[in-house]
């Protein structure tokens, strides 16, 4: 059995761009789409409404492989500090569905929370997600999980310093 503090996934680093650059990368539909996901996909933002309440909706391609969609919907939106959002998988309307690869189960839906702040003339960005209400089968499906989330989000992180220069 795990504890929640064993399935919380972190991951943080430094961009040489002021913190209001890498805010609006992060919550810009255009800047957004050219970076978020692994490398060798493709991000359409579908809907975006950047408020407490609102959500993104979004799909992602990868060459052979169907078409997923995820849905965010925000909690806290707090420039240019902190975005709060609880994420997971959807069809293609937007409804939630389970993760669409095989395996243990997935969490239905996860936490996240993604800070800013200023560091070394730069922004450093932290990112931190966790199982939301999930079962002990799920958090340990997280938690095993954890070296790919590491290579998809070094990724991203890789593709955002591209955008930001």
């Amino acid at each position: 059995m795990t504890t929640a503090t064993d399935a919380i996934f972190r991951i943080s680093h430094v961009f040489k761009a002021s913190r209001d650059r890498v805010w609006a990368a992060w919550t810009t539909p255009d800047q957004l789409a050219r970076w978020f996901g692994p490398k060798g996909t493709t991000g359409t933002l579908l809907d975006y409404d950047l408020r407490p309440g609102g959500s993104w909706f979004w799909r992602m391609d990868a060459d052979g492989a169907p078409p997923m969609y995820g849905r965010f919907v925000f909690r806290v939106v707090d420039a240019p500090d902190r975005l709060q959002w609880v994420h997971g998988f959807a069809d293609e309307a937007g409804n939630r569905i389970r993760a669409p690869f095989p395996g243990d189960p997935w969490p239905l839906e996860m936490l996240t929370n993604v800070s800013f702040a200023d560091h070394a003339g730069g922004t450093q960005v932290t990112l931190s997600f966790e199982p939301f209400e999930a079962s002990d089968s799920e958090r340990d499906t997280f938690i095993a999980n954890m070296d790919g989330m590491q290579g998809g989000w070094s990724g991203s992180f890789q593709q955002l310093e591209e955008l930001l220069g």
